[in-house]
């Protein structure tokens, strides 16, 4: 019995020789180092939603800190990643890019592909952490900086999504999407004026954009610019999207339509009572002069 303990201690120590080698001279960590780790390395961490969620840095490290060895390592990690999501199976696809990001801090086609993935999964804290690294260190990419308005508007931080949508278009004035998601905020902080500006802006570039249409429709109608709204429900029925979609727009138009006849209606009264003013007023007027003359 003795032996076998004797053995198996044997074993345990060798294997940890092994395997502290192997951190030294594949890994380039040393053993100490799991023990006592410093506040700005990378690293898996453990929760009970998530497997698992990277530390945060200011900025990514330099591609030439990194070993050549890791890097190929890593790149293989971040192949994995795309077969797994391809499948659907976003936990290993999670696992394997923050694998990649353990041997390669400056792969920022990781943090790219885990910042998009925290997105779709509606992890928006998760996807803020990573865009904040991306945009730190690459401050000209416009996707990092919408993306980043994703995030932080899905957490209704309002004002600074505002500020990195803005960056965006002034990175990248092309895209539809970018107007018209900055004017949807603004619609929620009730500033009707730039949030009408904007969602115009964004049907202008793409006016077969259903989803867009309806949102200008809806917004005519509620700033009771009737004949706008009218027009623009009009143009979502013509490109015969899907049933709901027609649905929408026409109650968009019946709602319109039934402001325009109060409308309409508000003006003849408005006219009348106008009339009866210019008349009443006429007949004073002569009176007066009539009282002027009589006096004279």
């Amino acid at each position: 019995m003795i032996r076998y303990i004797i053995i198996l201690v044997s074993v345990l120590i060798l294997a940890g020789i092994f395997f502290r080698k192997y951190l030294i001279v594949e890994k380039n960590v040393s053993f100490k180092s799991l023990f006592f780790r410093h506040k700005h390395i990378v690293k898996p961490v453990v929760d009970k939603e998530n497997v698992s969620e990277l530390s945060i840095t200011e900025i990514i490290p330099d591609v030439e800190s990194v070993d050549e060895k890791n890097r190929v390592k890593a790149d293989s990690f971040i192949r994995k990643s795309d077969i797994y999501f391809g499948k659907g199976d976003v936990v290993n696809a999670e696992k394997s890019l923050i694998q990649a990001l353990a041997l390669d801090p400056s792969s920022i086609e990781a943090y790219k592909r885990l910042g998009a993935l925290y997105l779709n999964q509606g992890q928006f804290s998760k996807a803020e952490n990573i865009y904040k690294k991306l945009i730190a260190t690459v401050h000209d990419d416009p996707l990092f900086f919408s993306n980043m308005g994703i995030a932080l508007y899905s957490q209704n931080k309002l004002e600074d999504a505002i500020k990195h949508y803005e960056k965006a278009i002034e990175l990248d004035s092309s895209k539809a999407s970018r107007f018209f998601s900055l004017g949807q905020i603004y619609y929620e902080l009730e500033n009707m004026e730039k949030a009408l500006s904007l969602i115009k802006t964004a049907v202008d570039k793409m006016p077969d954009n259903v989803d867009y249409l309806l949102t200008l429709a809806h917004l005519y109608d509620e700033l009771n610019m009737v004949d706008e709204a009218k027009d623009t429900a009009n143009s979502v029925i013509l490109l015969n999207p899907d049933e709901e979609l027609i649905v929408l727009a026409e109650k968009i138009l019946k709602s319109a339509m039934e402001k325009s006849i109060v409308k309409n209606e508000n003006a003849e009264q408005d006219k009348v009572v106008d009339d009866d003013w210019n008349e009443n007023e006429l007949e004073n007027n002569a009176i007066d002069e009539y009282e002027v003359d009589e006096k004279d």
